[in-house]
């Protein structure tokens, strides 16, 4: 505590000596006016010299930061046209993907109603058709005004829950097509799809003219030429019912499959399944032979709909497994 007042008489006497210390000014006037003499103590000196320094330090630290202010609102205005020119490429992407969504949609709904057996109008999972926002309106309409807070919300939020929520929509209606297509899956395995045997086909489905009596007759399968030995296989799994020999195309097999489909391939020479054997699809049935009256290696190859002859080609065309 003396200390500190020791201190402070010191300061006070060094503030004294500094007031009762003086400079004079003189002006002398090149005329014979008086000569005139200002008087300033060096306290007063001091403190006018402290106050312009700190005046002139303050006004510097001031002007670099209004500089530094400037530049940074020149990197602001900069930022911010890249930003417009982001946003605006988001906005173009989102209303690009909310139009690709609205033919997602409208597929969806197709699918989902043939999976049904109804109309795609018929199917409104997404409501109003799944229609998408015009790009004209997006464009025009780039905000929308929020009742519920004083802000505007832009278009493309609203298009982006939209796609969200269709998302979410989504899923039952592709679950009902994935079971659909499962059922159909079973029902292709069972139908006679692959091709009998590697060739080609010299005879079609229909009325047919006989090469050697030019005479005309009704063809309940397809004959399919191929190299003597090749091999036959099954068109569909099923139980084998029948096997004959003939003594034009020597010996034949007859297939049961699911859902009343027959298959009956002619013109084997050598067999390797036997009667009421359990059969998958694909498997071998034989290898073709050669006919007594012909220089060709053909198979007739028949599909039956429980006692109605079908066209085999719709059924090795068109369905696949």
């Amino acid at each position: 505590m003396k200390k500190l007042k020791k201190q402070w008489k010191k300061f006070k006497e060094i503030i004294k000596r500094k007031k009762e210390e003086r400079l004079t000014l003189m002006f002398i006037p090149h005329n014979e006016q008086k000569i005139k003499n200002i008087h300033i103590s060096n306290l007063t000196l001091s403190i006018f010299t402290g106050l312009f320094t700190m005046t002139v330090v303050v006004s510097s630290v001031l002007i670099i930061n209004h500089t530094s202010t400037i530049q940074e609102v020149d990197k602001l205005k900069i930022s911010q046209k890249d930003a417009k020119l982001q946003f605006a490429k988001i906005r173009e992407e989102i209303q690009n993907m909310e139009q690709t969504f609205s033919k997602v949609r409208s597929r969806l709904s197709q699918l989902h109603a043939m999976s049904q057996g109804k109309k795609s109008d018929e199917d409104n999972y997404f409501g109003q058709g799944g229609a998408a926002v015009p790009m004209d309106i997006a464009q025009q309409t780039t905000f929308v005004q929020n009742e519920s807070a004083d802000e505007s919300v832009p278009m493309e939020i609203f298009m982006l829950n939209r796609i969200i929520n269709d998302m979410e929509i989504s899923e039952k209606p592709l679950k009902d097509i994935e079971k659909f297509l499962e059922k159909r899956k079973k029902i292709i395995q069972n139908t006679p799809t692959l091709w009998p045997v590697e060739g080609f086909i010299v005879n079609p489905y229909g009325f047919v003219r006989n090469a050697d009596t030019l005479s005309a007759g009704f063809n309940a399968g397809i004959d399919i030429a191929a190299t003597p030995g090749a091999k036959v296989i099954s068109t569909a799994p099923g139980i084998v019912v029948e096997i004959k020999k003939d003594s034009k195309w020597l010996w034949s097999i007859r297939v049961r499959h699911n859902y009343g489909y027959e298959t009956v391939y002619y013109g084997l020479d050598q067999f390797s399944v036997t009667l009421d054997e359990k059969i998958v699809k694909g498997e071998t049935l034989g290898y073709l032979g050669k006919q007594k009256d012909s220089s060709e290696s053909i198979l007739h190859y028949q599909i039956f709909v429980g006692i109605d002859p079908q066209n085999p080609m719709p059924y090795l065309s068109f369905i696949n497994d």
